[in-house]
């Protein structure tokens, strides 16, 4: 398949993307577009990206003065909350992107990652054991974080880095947030496995392999239950509990 540009015509190379990219099995490249010789596909790319001012970037929904509200409201008033800043996310990278669709929204998340974009599914996935933790830091920081893997995919290309420079300008010029791929939340209280071990083993950084034991397991160790690492066959020790620790957004 090669689309042809007109010659001197404007370039709407987010259409042409989404057009190549409905063929399954097939990779972006210059000569499926057939290029001018001035022009790159990673310089179209970047032209794509928004160029918007400093005072366009959209305002957080809530500040430090809302948390006691916020920590009065439901799960399900929670789960509202969320869906409303979807939406103010949305509305506002319509703006730039006119035919960007809308997401489906779920709170069945589970686990230490705080969001999903979940392409597949048509939708953007959140956390709500980590939602009810820091209302507040979640809806203003992680419903922006997973709409801009949105815009990027469905307004820019589904062929770059999820966490690209494509990706780090929305979440900067469109959301004013830094790009930050990490949350800090409390993951203990949804981890099923939040008391950390460790044993001999090291990365190739010399940081030390870290096993997550449920209660259930830590209190056997408690009662003079051994186990021992696959790996290296050196006893597990108790080190911490899990707290408040980098996790992937995703």
């Amino acid at each position: 398949m090669c689309c042809r540009l007109p010659k001197n015509a404007p370039i709407r190379l987010d259409t042409l993307l989404r057009s190549h990219e409905a063929s399954p099995g097939h990779s972006v490249r210059r000569e499926h577009l057939a290029l001018p010789d001035h022009l790159s596909l990673k310089g179209i790319l970047s032209s794509m990206i928004p160029t918007l001012d400093p005072g366009d970037a959209l305002a957080p929904l809530f500040s430090p003065a809302d948390d006691d509200v916020l920590a009065e409201l439901s799960a399900a008033e929670l789960m509202a909350e969320v869906e409303r800043q979807v939406g103010r996310c949305m509305a506002h990278a319509q703006r730039w992107f006119p035919r960007l669709p809308d997401p489906k929204v779920w709170g069945d998340l589970r686990g230490k990652s705080a969001g999903q974009a979940h392409f597949g599914r048509g939708g953007v996935r959140f956390n709500k054991v980590l939602l009810s933790e820091q209302p507040r830091i979640f809806i203003n920081e992680v419903v922006p974080h997973e709409i801009a893997h949105w815009v990027v995919y469905h307004g820019i290309s589904a062929r770059v880095a999820p966490h690209g420079k494509e990706w780090r300008r929305v979440m900067v010029v469109m959301f004013g947030l830094p790009p930050a791929v990490t949350h800090r939340f409390d993951t203990s209280v949804a981890s099923p496995a939040p008391y950390l071990y460790g044993c001999g083993c090291r990365d190739e950084y010399g940081q030390l392999r870290l096993h997550g034991f449920s209660l259930r397991r830590h209190n056997g160790v408690g009662k003079g239950r051994r186990y021992l690492c696959k790996r290296c066959r050196q006893s597990l020790y108790f080190i911490r509990k899990a707290g408040i620790e980098d996790e992937a957004h995703t």
